[in-house]
Parts: C-alpha cells; sequence; structure tokens
C-alpha cells in the first residue's frame, strides 16, 4: 500500500508564493488590456461594419453604446434595424468599397454629423431597440419550431425541442 503524507510546509509556501506572483503578473496585464480598450474606445470616431453577413452584430451594439456613429453594409437583419441611414448612421452598398470611402469621407470631414449620428445611436441602444428586435426573431423561431413539432406529430413522429430562447423551455408537438 502506498502512503501519502501532508506536503512539506515550506513547499506550499513557495508554490503559493509562486502563484501570488503570477496572479499579480495576469491582474497587471489584464489593467493595461482594459486601459487600452477604454482609450481605444476614447480614440475611435466612426465605426465600421463591412460585413457580407450578418445577424445582430454586437459590435455595432457595444460602438452604438459608445455614442460612435456607424457606417455599416446594406445587408438585411439586425443591421438594418440599427444602422439607419442618415440618423444613427450610414450605410453603403455591400462590397462597394467606392461608397464606403464616399461614407467615411463625408463622416470624416464632418464632426457634427458624427456626434449627432452618435448621439442619435446611443439613444437608439439606451431604448433596447436591440432588444426588441431579438425578441421578435425570437418569437418567429419559436413559432416555426412549435409548427415543426405539430408536422412531425402529425406524421406520426413526436419531436421533442429543447430551446435557449426561453429558459427552461421545450416544445413538443403534445403542447
Amino acid at each position: 500500500s502506498l502512503e501519502t503524507r501532508p506536503p512539506h510546509p515550506g513547499l506550499i509556501r513557495q508554490k503559493e508564493a509562486e502563484t501570488n506572483q503570477q496572479l499579480k503578473m495576469v491582474r497587471k496585464q489584464l489593467r493595461r488590456d482594459i486601459d487600452f480598450l477604454e482609450n481605444a474606445v476614447t480614440w475611435t470616431n466612426i465605426l465600421v461594419m463591412p460585413s457580407i453577413s450578418e445577424g445582430l452584430p454586437a459590435a455595432v451594439i457595444e460602438g452604438m453604446a459608445c455614442a460612435l456613429p456607424v457606417v455599416g453594409s446594406d445587408i438585411p437583419g439586425g443591421m438594418s434595424v440599427l444602422v439607419r441611414e442618415g440618423k444613427t448612421g450610414l450605410r453603403f452598398r455591400k462590397g462597394d468599397a467606392a461608397d464606403l470611402e464616399r461614407k467615411l469621407e463625408r463622416l470624416i470631414r464632418n464632426p457634427g454629423l458624427r456626434q449627432k449620428l452618435g448621439g442619435a445611436a446611443r439613444k437608439l441602444i439606451d431604448a433596447g431597440e436591440h432588444d426588441r428586435w431579438t425578441g421578435v426573431r425570437n418569437e418567429r423561431i419559436l413559432t416555426n419550431l412549435e409548427k415543426l413539432a405539430h408536422l412531425q406529430k402529425k406524421n406520426g413522429k413526436e419531436l421533442w425541442i429543447r430551446t435557449p430562447l426561453i429558459p427552461g423551455a421545450t416544445l413538443s408537438a403534445a403542447n
């Protein structure tokens, strides 16, 4: 049989000291990263989102929450709900670099417009517009899932769906 003995108290103190030193280094780096990010937002004047496909982009929500005007592509979905031409930002034709350049130049040359659009963007996020869009979208998904479950039941197959859209909810044809 193997006999186990507790580690020597000196070894425990040494490991604690090493761990504490590592934690100090991690905290120091984390503080530098946080400071950099806070400063980066302060240095930023415009958020550009040249996506060719997007749902509800978190980067746009975060930028708008920081009162940044957004220049985004004219793709459907959440971007079209959040980036309202001339109100909360500017839209450019997807894949059109010249159009993107014109929109950026317009904002770069006009600090008053940047401030106006950024302020409106912040108000839109503060009002929870992104949450309303997500809620409507989730309702549509749930409705379609319910229809699918009933169709499966009609075809003699049981279908159970667990969804993170509503915590604890389970959809089935029996509902």
